[in-house]
């Protein structure tokens, strides 16, 4: 997701430290519902793993949002932030169930999740990173960045 116009030169305006920061939040935010729906739709099998060489519990329950360092072998700049959401490290074999393999069908679960919210999350990072920038103007970043003066155009 590309920040352009008036949100991408208020966040351009802040510390970087402080624009990696409200943009983190805004996409975990945004990723809420994208992980909600894709455990609800993970497979669950018909008990937990108790096997000493295996994570424990079902995939469906362990489906997490984290920070990305990285995006296509990419390290993030220092204005840029990124999250994953899928399942939890020790549960990476979940991709095998995302997409089958030679003893098993695909039973896709992450797909459908992204497909099915997408535009809510990018609805919902909007919003989140707006909200944001006003509680930063609101916290001492100046008259000039609260009424776009010195970074774009508009008020927030």
């Amino acid at each position: 997701m590309r920040l352009d116009g008036d949100l991408g030169a208020r966040l351009n305006a802040l510390p970087a430290v402080l624009t990696q920061s409200l943009l983190t939040g805004a996409l975990k935010t945004g990723a809420e519902p994208m992980r909600a729906r894709m455990a609800s739709g993970a497979p669950r099998a018909e008990q937990e793993i108790h096997r000493p060489d295996h994570a424990e519990g079902h995939l469906a329950d362990h489906i997490v949002i984290s920070v990305a360092k990285k995006v296509d072998g990419e390290a993030m700049g220092e204005r840029q932030a990124a999250v994953a959401v899928g399942p939890a490290g020790p549960f990476w074999w979940g991709r095998f169930s995302e997409f089958g393999t030679q003893h098993e069908g695909a039973r896709p679960f992450a797909r459908p999740a992204f497909d099915g919210t997408a535009n809510l999350a990018f609805d919902l990072i909007t919003a989140d990173l707006w909200r944001r920038l006003r509680d930063a103007a609101e916290h001492g970043f100046g008259a000039s960045f609260a009424s776009g003066t010195a970074a774009g155009t508009g008020t927030l």
